[in-house]
């Protein structure tokens, strides 16, 4: 039932929606999404197609076979601040306030 061989995949490439080497999320276990690498890709005789995935930080042997409704796009985590630039950014909103409140009281002194 299965057809894979490399010219039957190159000349229906178009109805693959993931790329060899794509980085993608991949439904492990029920509601759990698991990083994973497309390794490889087939056209089934009933034109649906699958991916083989490798999971990232677990070992190859659970590399397995899976349908395109299991995969959706990576979700990049926005980087988080390392302490000095929390320090930097509390420093100068330090000074900003300091800053202000001298420029203020400055201004007061004058009459302004």
């Amino acid at each position: 039932i299965e057809i894979s061989t490399a010219m039957a995949a190159s000349s229906s490439a178009s109805a693959f929606h993931f790329e060899l080497g794509q980085r993608l999320t991949c439904e492990w276990r029920p509601g759990e999404q698991r990083e994973c690498e497309v390794i490889e890709r087939r056209q089934l005789s009933s034109g649906t197609c699958e991916y083989y995935i490798h999971y990232t930080m677990f070992n190859r042997r659970l590399d397995e076979w899976v349908a395109a409704e299991r995969l959706g796009p990576l979700q990049v985590a926005p980087k988080k601040d390392s302490r000095a630039e929390k320090k930097r950014k509390m420093g100068l909103d330090a000074a900003d306030s300091l800053s202000h409140s001298a420029t203020a009281a400055d201004e007061e002194a004058a009459g302004g």
